[in-house]
């Protein structure tokens, strides 16, 4: 699991990496806090061993500001959603609202691979 950092100019580095890889799908977890953390784990349990999944903690979303490329997860984070799952070639694939469990997340990975 990649930890997005809380300041603006340590993110940046940090986002532009998940950007430019082309080598697996992300899923971002926009939460902070306990919840944030607990869906992060649960999201990084679904991503292990499959080489093809990242998961990305975003506990502060308003960080992804700072970036170019990141229309459709700021926009996801303003909607109120928990996850934004993105595909390989880094395009929106699904949200998830409210506290996702296992098999939901299991579900977003499997839609954004199919559509890659």
């Amino acid at each position: 699991m990649v930890i997005v950092p809380n300041v603006a100019k340590d993110a940046q580095p940090v986002l532009d990496q998940l950007r430019a890889q082309r080598t697996h799908c992300t899923l971002f977890v926009l939460k902070g806090g306990d919840a944030g953390s607990q869906l992060a784990s649960q999201a990084d349990i679904r991503s292990e061993n499959h080489p093809f999944r990242k998961v990305a903690w975003v506990a502060t979303p308003s960080v992804l500001s700072i970036v170019q490329g990141y229309t459709d997860v700021i926009a996801s984070a303003g909607n109120g959603d928990a996850i934004c799952v993105m595909t390989f070639d880094f395009r929106l694939s699904s949200t998830l609202t409210g506290s996702p469990d296992l098999l939901d997340i299991e579900q977003a990975f499997i839609k954004a691979e199919g559509a890659s």
